[in-house]
């Protein structure tokens, strides 16, 4: 696993997709043969590493910073009630599990 990653690959995914999702992109085969988190973990290390530099320099934002933004919206939606998580996640252009875990995290406080 001696490649360079390609900055342009951070850049283009505007700090929106998880390590994970680069490292499939780019290295497929290395990733499906991972079976472990901590294969998996090791795998995603050096985007770890280039996206921590970028996110320094200003140049992509922090990978959760969109959720961020919208966790007061998300909130209100989530104490209305009404809507599945599912389509708290599309209206707000998140991923479910976001929606999921934030609601398990309000429900323990």
């Amino acid at each position: 696993m001696a490649c360079k990653i390609p900055i342009s690959a951070l850049i283009e995914s505007e700090g929106k997709k998880s390590n994970l999702e680069i490292a499939k992109e780019l290295r497929p085969e290395a990733v499906a043969k991972a079976k472990t988190n901590e294969e998996k973990r090791i795998r995603a290390n050096k985007i770890l590493r280039a996206r921590r530099k970028l996110t320094d320099k200003g140049i992509i934002p922090r990978f959760n910073d969109h959720f961020e933004k919208q966790k007061p919206e998300i909130i209100k939606l989530l104490e209305e009630g009404g809507k599945t998580h599912q389509e708290i996640a599309e209206l707000l252009n998140l991923k479910k599990d976001q929606v999921s875990n934030l609601a398990r995290q309000l429900k323990k406080k």
